[in-house]
């Protein structure tokens, strides 16, 4: 190795003895295309859901993995969070005097929206969660569902040869790279791109391991044909004095809704897409009460294991930096990729101390009862539309704009709007963000004009492995 001539090489390099630059191109398109793909599962649909439904919705989640992989390893942990708090609380608070036993796979199905409520005055029913169904279970309105009779692993549609293959892939891609490292020959900026793919994406898996990709839910219905309304009042009379009287998503939110931040400001950002006619990361729901729940929700974990959690995100914001002496084509470019690496890493671990501060901020509120200060003041007052004096205020043009910008949240609960003092820098950094992750793609294929030699040597992957 020690005596390869380590000049540059100008246009495409054909590989007939070592690699070329088609195989970097197909190893690495590869490993990537495989990783987001097999690695994602879109929630249950619902009824009304046509053929291409449970596509579109695994896309929405692949193009997700392409904007920024740390997003959805972020949605992957925060469903794992709840359903390991689901087990938790079926374990703690048994709500029949049977125990029922709940696994992993049950509860990611039940918090994807897998089973529906059917009561007189909602017949077509609609999709509640796992704390929901402790509760309706604990206080006697429906029977304890059977979910082994629900037949969740024969309707599960994950291919596993396809897991099977990825791993092979990415195994086989890590080898090399890390054969690369030892052994001093250089690479490229797109097998750094690839190896942050493959580190976060093993994570992501590994969260969504027993979750089940099944596209049509379930149904149970209440006893004795009791009413969603009648489920109300006695919330209200006995559990949830301050029951607001207005609901947003399905009749029985408030038994486990929580404002986490980070899912408000995606909420926004994926409405203004929707106004732009850009819908490549979620698909609206557009019946209410909700008819499912969508994929891309980014529910608030628990702190337990959010120091792997951490160190996978760590790692990811930092790996771009490794290819601080990387060759470049120019002068340019270089100083291109130290800027765009080194925002990466600030934005990415910025965005890591954001999210605990909303986890924290998020726990707070669930632990003191967020739903005790809701419906005791005017949407206006809270709008800040009315002065204190109980008078309409005079709204500054400008505030009127901003105002209307803001209303595109698809939620319409005053409770889930974000500051504008907030909203406005989170925009404007991730907007950077994003022109980031362009460059640094845009980056990967340009540099291909232009490598040392040794980077279409092969390294010796099989003597390394055994």
């Amino acid at each position: 190795m020690g005596n390869i001539t380590n000049i540059p090489l100008d246009g495409w390099v054909s590989g007939p003895d070592d690699r070329g630059t088609v195989d970097i191109l197909w190893s690495c398109g590869a490993t990537i295309l495989l990783c987001c793909w097999v690695s994602v599962y879109p929630n249950v649909g619902s009824l009304k859901d046509k053929w291409y439904h449970p596509f579109l919705d695994k896309l929405n989640l692949f193009c997700i993995a392409l904007l920024g992989p740390d997003f959805l390893f972020a949605i992957a942990w925060g469903q794992w969070s709840k359903a390991r708090a689901s087990i938790q609380l079926f374990e703690e608070q048994p709500p029949s005097t049977e125990k029922i036993d709940i696994k992993y796979v049950h509860a990611f199905f039940i918090n994807a929206g897998g089973i529906h409520l059917k009561t007189p005055d909602f017949p077509g029913g609609f999709p509640i969660d796992a704390p929901q169904l402790h509760y309706l279970i604990a206080n006697d309105f429906v029977e304890r569902p059977d979910l082994d009779s629900m037949d969740i692993d024969e309707r599960n549609s994950v291919d596993y040869l396809s897991r099977v293959i990825t791993i092979f892939q990415t195994f086989w891609f890590g080898a090399g790279i890390v054969e690369r490292a030892c052994t001093g020959l250089s690479m490229t900026t797109m097998e750094l791109t690839t190896s942050s793919f493959v580190l976060i994406m093993l994570a992501t898996s590994a969260a969504w391991y027993h979750k089940p990709s099944i596209t049509q839910p379930r149904f149970i219905s209440s006893k004795n044909s009791q009413s969603t309304q009648s489920i109300r009042e006695f919330s209200q009379a006995n559990t949830h004095p301050m029951l607001p009287s207005q609901w947003y998503q399905t009749p029985l939110e408030y038994l486990s809704q929580e404002y986490f931040g980070i899912n408000l400001h995606w909420g926004y950002y994926t409405r203004l897409a929707y106004m732009l006619h850009i819908r490549l990361f979620s698909r609206p729901v557009t019946s209410r009460p909700w008819d499912r729940f969508p994929s891309d929700t980014w529910l608030c974990p628990t702190f337990a294991w959010s120091i792997p959690a951490s160190c996978v995100t760590i790692i990811f914001s930092l790996l771009f930096l490794a290819g601080w002496n990387f060759h470049f084509p120019s002068t340019a470019e270089k100083v291109l990729w130290r800027i765009c690496s080194v925002y990466h890493a600030a934005f990415s671990l910025y965005g890591a101390v954001y999210y605990g501060i909303e986890m924290f901020r998020t726990r707070k509120k669930h632990t003191n009862s967020s739903f005790s200060h809701r419906g005791l003041r005017p949407v206006e007052e809270r709008l800040h539309l009315i002065s204190d004096s109980g008078k309409r205020r005079n709204i500054p043009f400008v505030t009127k704009f901003l105002n209307k910008w803001h209303s595109t949240l698809p939620v319409h609960d005053p409770e889930a709007r974000t500051p504008l003092r907030v909203l406005i820098p989170i925009t404007v950094t991730c907007a950077l963000y994003t022109l980031c992750r362009i460059c640094i793609y845009v980056e990967d294929f340009i540099t291909l004009r232009q490598q040392p030699s040794d980077v279409y040597t092969n390294a010796n992957i099989l003597s390394w492995v055994f």
